[in-house]
């Protein structure tokens, strides 16, 4: 191992890596500013070509290897989900210098109580952009050709709209920066446990 006072515990350290990985994902979870809050995610197309898009990360489960995003059911992700649940998903923040990729299956809970407990957690501001007029994907006249307001006195209008996307995660790769030399690592479930290889970065 490298020894400097800047060297993270973690740095050679394959259990500890997969721990700060997971530590860091449940944070973006929990904290809108740090960069993990923010994925990219990329599905497969119906003609058979990646799409990807942002994502806000709402849930993380280290134990159930879990993370979760809401989305618009009209969306395309859902219907390119819904035929092919095969999912990938960028997480960076530049602070820790630290990217982390994930694949793995989407499932997604338009009802139940998945979806209703993570509806219940959407503020009315976020709530807004499900009670849209017209439906989301819809072509407009012009950029501003449609309503979507939260009205308080009537807070589920919007909620047949709503899904909650949940993935488990079958794979994760790990990068770190460090000018002591980058790190690399793959993790991938075998059905009991993590299986993890260092790579060349």
């Amino acid at each position: 191992m490298t020894d400097g006072p800047d060297i993270p515990h973690y740095y050679d350290d394959m259990d500890a890596t997969l721990d700060q990985a997971w530590r860091l994902i449940v944070r973006g979870a929990m904290e809108r500013t740090f960069g993990f809050h923010v994925m990219q995610a990329a599905s497969v197309a119906a003609d058979g070509t990646p799409r990807v898009r942002s994502v806000i990360l709402r849930a993380a489960d280290k134990d159930a290897r879990q993370i979760r995003f809401h989305t618009d059911r009209n969306a395309d992700k859902v219907t390119e989900l819904e035929a092919n649940p095969a999912i990938a998903l960028v997480l960076y923040d530049a602070d820790e210098k630290v990217q982390v990729r994930l694949s793995g299956s989407a499932e997604i809970d338009r009802v139940g109580p998945v979806a209703d407990a993570a509806w219940q957690q959407t503020q009315g501001a976020g709530r807004a952009c499900y009670a849209s007029d017209p439906v989301h994907g819809t072509p407009i006249v012009h950029g501003g050709a449609y309503n979507a307001v939260f009205d308080p006195a009537a807070p589920d209008v919007g909620r047949d709209a709503f899904c909650a996307v949940t993935v488990t995660v079958g794979k994760l790769d790990w990068f770190y920066l460090h000018a002591a030399g980058h790190r690399s690592l793959r993790f991938v479930w075998t059905g009991s446990q993590w299986d993890g290889e260092w790579r060349v970065p």
